[in-house]
């Protein structure tokens, strides 16, 4: 998954990278795979550094946490503090399918960006990406 991941960043570079530990989604109580375990570890880290390198733009989606899918957004908590440390940037999204849910789970995810070391966050404006500041009440 993450090979994937780094190849598509590497050789074809999006304007930005979603979903990157959603595989945790599918794998309640470490089923699957400890998130803390040091080969799971040294992949998340292996594929921030492509991705800084790549100044690509991260996306922090609440979806599966504002549904109650998982406890946390994607990525992690401790995946966005390496992301910071790496000056990734990144900006919130949703996943929204209906206009009601479009800045759904917003509030956490601004707190938990802040908590990171994010101090500012990409927004859309027209067809450009622009970095604003997060406010620590933004979306409270």
């Amino acid at each position: 998954y993450f090979e994937l991941i780094r190849e598509m960043v590497s050789d074809h570079c999006p304007d930005r990278v979603a979903h990157l530990d959603r595989i945790k989604k599918l794998n309640t109580n470490s089923e699957y795979f400890n998130e803390q375990s040091e080969w799971y570890r040294n992949q998340v880290i292996d594929t921030l550094e492509v991705i800084a390198d790549s100044q690509v733009i991260m996306e922090v989606n609440t979806k599966g946490y504002y549904n109650g899918e998982i406890e946390e957004m994607y990525p992690s908590k401790w995946v966005l503090e390496i992301a910071s440390e790496l000056g990734i940037p990144v900006h919130l999204a949703s996943d929204a399918h209906h206009p009601d849910n479009i800045i759904k789970g917003f509030d956490t995810g601004a707190r938990i960006l802040f908590e990171a070391g994010y101090k500012s966050w990409c927004i859309r404006d027209g067809n450009n990406w622009i970095e604003e500041p997060i406010s620590q009440m933004a979306f409270l």
